[in-house]
């Protein structure tokens, strides 16, 4: 979740969503969120399911297509999208209890509620990003990269103390 593609999904995310969407309504700030959304969702699920067991290449890939399944029948049919609003509104009221109690102040009964437009589906190839990511293809290749350099390096140091015979 320290990949840069993950850190600039959930800062798009939550400046879209708590602060452009307000101040400028419309189709792009719309968008931007299920860009940003399908980027984080399918990393989420994968930093999940690695806190309970080890996490393989393959999971990134499954859990983009798993996230894309739920983001595609959210967004065209209505059964889908009463869920998960019901979903996330009940996954919430623990974090409204605290923050009221924080607060001090009574919880708020905001309603979840989930658009569903099925334009928003051209966000499905951000998926690939999620599950590029996850899959650690960056890492493999770095981790390569790293011990290329160990191998130079070993050799020269080998080099630099070996004595002429």
């Amino acid at each position: 979740m320290t990949h840069p593609a993950a850190i600039a999904a959930l800062v798009v995310l939550v400046v879209n969503d708590h602060l452009l969407k307000a101040a400028y309504p419309g189709w792009i700030t719309g968008k931007l969120s299920d860009f940003a959304g399908m980027v984080l969702a399918p990393l989420v699920l994968v930093a999940i399911v690695d806190a309970i067991a080890p996490v393989r290449a393959w999971m990134g890939w499954a859990s983009a297509v798993a996230v894309g399944c739920a983001f595609a029948l959210c967004k065209t049919w209505a059964p889908a999208t009463e869920a998960y609003e019901a979903g996330l509104a009940l996954a919430r009221t623990p974090f409204q209890w605290a923050m009221s109690a924080l607060l001090e102040r009574p919880p708020s009964a905001e309603r979840v509620v989930l658009v569903r437009d099925p334009s928003d589906l051209i966000a499905l190839p951000m998926g690939a990003v999620a599950a590029r990511v996850a899959s650690g293809r960056g890492r493999r290749s770095a981790h390569v990269h790293d011990r290329q350099l160990a191998a130079r390096a070993a050799g020269l140091e080998h080099v630099a103390n070996s004595r002429p015979e």
